[in-house]
């Protein structure tokens, strides 16, 4: 049987969340932020890899063990590019079902960096003068 319930929520995450759990992981293996290398990506795919590692630097989630998955979804959404300008000259029964293939893949890598409007709004980024202060960790409890 597999394992239940939801998958835990990646310990970045949670610190950027200002979650109390963050500070009880201690085995959870750390990496530091930095850009993965970037494989040998077609023209689209290239773009893409591109424009989201802007947006995952912005974020301060991204490691060098991303870089498989973030090729990935650069293919996806590049083959997802593909299909929308396709739109008009594909029968609508032929666009939805090329559609219904890539879209749980591109959600559920969307979902693994953060690109979903639900991951966006449990994200917050702390200040630096905000972080690590026991005072400011007690007011941020309290409110």
């Amino acid at each position: 049987m597999g394992k239940r319930g939801p998958k835990p929520t990646p310990t970045p995450i949670l610190r950027l969340r200002g979650s109390r759990l963050a500070d009880s992981r201690h085995d959870t293996p750390g990496l530091p932020s930095e850009i993965p290398e970037c494989k040998e990506l077609h023209n689209s795919a290239q773009e893409h890899w591109d424009r989201q590692i802007k947006i995952l630097q912005e974020m301060k989630v991204l490691t060098r063990a991303d870089g498989e998955a973030l090729a990935r979804y650069c293919y996806l959404l590049a083959a997802w590019d593909r299909l929308t300008a396709q739109f008009d000259s594909l029968p609508v029964d032929e666009w939805i079902h090329h559609a219904m293939k890539l879209a749980p893949g591109l959600s559920k890598l969307e979902a693994c960096f953060g690109f979903t409007p639900a991951d966006r709004t449990r994200v917050s980024v702390n200040r630096k003068e905000d972080v690590g202060t026991k005072e400011n960790k007690k007011e941020r409890f309290l409110g």
